[in-house]
């Protein structure tokens, strides 16, 4: 290789490495247009929800999360985005969620800090492979996506059934946390208590619903 050659190379390699720095500095960009999230990165892809559901808005908060297996915990930003299909009589039957999750000192930990997993499984979009579980819950009064729900005059039912599925980026710091959520009636949820849950009812109603959860919205990479 000529000079003039190895310059054109270490040119272009400082280039190329110009360019990997400043998109390390841009601003993280997502926004939903007709029903599609786009998410710049962490991950760079869009989210596809099922038109049933109506965009409701996004709201960013942080919060302290304690250690679910020991003392301490972290504190992380969450900007969450909402998609929600209700009744005629503006009960909420089923919410979408997902969930952008940075967390400013340390490294999330595999796993869940539910303490009552339904069921821990996995789930593969594309090339995006998430762990997920299944778990009876309900959206805090005090939320920040329950003051959205609110605000735009839906009504929050006591009791529901989710699936979470979560993907831990590369960085350590970055999460990905999608979720499914229906309404519940809460006489019912005792199916799925530790000494229920394997009963012949309850695992079918679990398959069922683990299905249909997967339906509701689809992550396609750019």
């Amino acid at each position: 290789m000529g000079l003039k050659s190895a310059v054109i190379v270490i040119s272009l390699s400082l280039l190329a490495g110009c360019q990997t720095i400043q998109e390390s500095f841009k601003p993280t960009e997502r926004k939903v247009v007709d029903n599609s999230l786009y998410s710049s990165r962490y991950p760079k892809a869009v989210i596809n929800i099922d038109n049933d559901y109506e965009y409701i808005g996004m709201v960013p908060y942080s919060e302290y999360a304690g250690y679910a297996n020991g003392p301490g915990g972290s504190m992380h930003d969450n900007t969450s985005f909402l998609f929600v299909s209700a009744d005629e009589d503006d009960f909420i039957g089923s919410v979408v969620s997902a969930n952008f999750w940075y967390i400013n000192k340390g490294h999330w930990i595999p796993g869940f800090d539910k303490n009552e997993n339904i069921k821990v499984d996995k789930y593969i979009s594309g090339d995006q492979r998430f762990d997920t579980t299944i778990y009876i819950d309900t959206i805090s009064r005090d939320s920040k996506q329950a003051a959205l729900i609110e605000d735009n005059n839906y009504l929050l039912p006591s009791c529901m059934i989710f699936k979470g599925y979560q993907k831990i980026y590369p960085t350590g710091s970055h999460k990905l946390y999608m979720s499914y959520g229906e309404s519940i009636d809460c006489d019912d949820s005792i199916k799925f208590l530790p000494e229920n849950k394997n009963t012949r009812k309850s695992q079918e109603f679990i398959t069922e619903f683990n299905s249909r959860a997967d339906d509701h919205f689809k992550i396609v990479n750019l």
